[in-house]
């Protein structure tokens, strides 16, 4: 309390120092205004007179002030907007989030679940809770896919749209393998050919930790979540079906250390690699992000 009037009391101060209203608000120091006549003099003085000795009540958090008081604010960027990682209501969004890896199972050193219940008298097995395995843990955001019906899927954590691929001979057929250049040149540039697909034109190819990002490391040959791969069957449009084959995929990320190779990542297994850009590999286009 002491510390508001005082401050409140060198504001009015230096305001009236500087003179006019116009030259106050020119100077922040219009803050001292407090009858509002757009005047700071000594008829402030009476309405902060009136005011000394009033117990002041904590508004609490304000969302937008750019002071995050939890845990009612997560956040607090100074803003209410929306899209910037912290939302209009003080709350970190899920795409500024690190996403879980799907796993929901624990295993020992020898590879055996250990997941016994704790009903059973004198188990003789590591319970998984407890265990600080990834699949105890499950940290971070749940993955979460929404398919469109267009043949695109949306990853609601990341923002991101990603084609659905098919097996009916298309551009979007899961069984075409291409060296890095066509992956740009031949299958992107044929998305953003025209029209484009599912009514956009700004496909690009995944850079390594977009495509790291729908991998779902509970799932194996292919290890991704049932949105990608669902209803795979000779002839299925991308409408349809979802199709995603146990192999590598490529990613628009070049190789530090020796810039002729790219990464991607292996869907079979969920691990990522670097190899020749030369060689033939599987792709998978997304839009969004940037």
């Amino acid at each position: 309390m002491r510390y508001r009037i005082r401050s409140a009391l060198i504001t009015i101060t230096a305001a009236m120092l500087l003179g006019s209203g116009a030259a106050l608000a020119a100077s922040n120091a219009c803050k001292a205004d407090l009858n509002g006549d757009l005047v700071v003099n000594f008829a402030d003085l009476a309405v902060l007179k009136s005011v000394f000795f009033q117990r002041c009540s904590d508004p609490g958090p304000t969302c937008g002030d750019g002071i995050a008081q939890g845990p009612a604010e997560e956040c607090d960027d100074g803003n209410v907007l929306d899209g910037d990682g912290c939302s209009s209501t003080c709350k970190l969004e899920p795409a500024h989030q690190l996403l879980a890896t799907g796993q929901a199972k624990c295993w020992d050193s020898g590879g055996f679940t250990i997941a016994c219940p704790r009903t059973v008298p004198l188990c003789r097995f590591v319970q998984c809770a407890g265990s600080g395995q990834d699949g105890n843990l499950q940290s971070g955001t749940a993955l979460a896919y929404v398919d469109n019906g267009d043949g695109t899927i949306t990853d609601t954590n990341t923002g991101l749209m990603w084609e659905k691929l098919s097996a009916n001979g298309t551009i979007h057929d899961y069984r075409t393998p291409y060296i890095w250049d066509n992956a740009f040149a031949v299958k992107v540039a044929t998305l953003n050919g025209g029209g484009g697909f599912a009514g956009h034109t700004d496909w690009r190819l995944p850079n390594l930790t977009e495509l790291e990002s729908i991998r779902n490391l509970e799932d194996l040959n292919p290890a991704v979540s049932p949105a990608f791969s669902t209803g795979c069957t000779q002839g299925c449009a991308e409408t349809s079906c979802s199709c995603t084959l146990p192999g590598l995929y490529w990613s628009s990320s070049s190789y530090a250390d020796d810039a002729t190779n790219a990464w991607d990542v292996d869907f079979g297994l969920g691990n990522a690699n670097t190899f020749p850009k030369a060689l033939h590999h599987y792709v998978r286009a997304v839009r969004g992000g940037l």
